[in-house]
């Protein structure tokens, strides 16, 4: 690991302002490289992005546009949301697809008759009987705590 006789740098490979710079000291089980900074845990690819002058807020992820866990080129990461981390790791095919609904395979309920429980205007004990359903998804349905990604 980094320390005060070995520095960053020192284990990145640095190439070509276009190729991934792979890091070559210790790595996660996910493949990302990680340094002790100030006695400190980092991830390797945040420390590139921040000793190249970029901040990386503590809310925020250092991301990947090359999608390679273990690189250190500044120019391949950039500062993303939680959420845009997961649509890149979605796109790359490194999280599985959404499972919301039906696509999850212990959904009860169809959109179509998710959106038939929303128009009910009847007592949810009754709605929940017509669907086979608890009266508190029932309410969790019109309430869009439950299946809020179908409008």
């Amino acid at each position: 690991m980094p320390n005060k006789a070995k520095p960053f740098w020192s284990y990145v490979t640095i190439g070509g302002p276009d190729e991934c710079w792979p890091w070559q000291g210790g790595r996660t089980r996910t493949g990302h490289g990680h340094a002790w900074v100030n006695g400190k845990h980092k991830y390797a690819h945040r420390h590139a992005l921040e000793l190249s002058g970029i901040p990386v807020p503590r809310d925020n992820f250092a991301c990947h546009r090359c999608n390679n866990a273990w690189c250190c080129n500044p120019s391949h990461i950039y500062v993303g949301t939680p959420s845009s981390n997961q649509r890149d790791a979605y796109r790359a095919g490194k999280r599985p697809p959404d499972n919301r609904g039906e696509r999850s395979g212990m959904s009860k309920l169809s959109v179509p008759e998710v959106l038939a429980i929303r128009a009910m205007r009847a007592v949810h004990s009754e709605v929940a009987k017509a669907f086979n359903i608890c009266p508190s998804a029932v309410s969790l349905i019109k309430n869009r705590k439950r299946w809020k990604h179908v409008e």
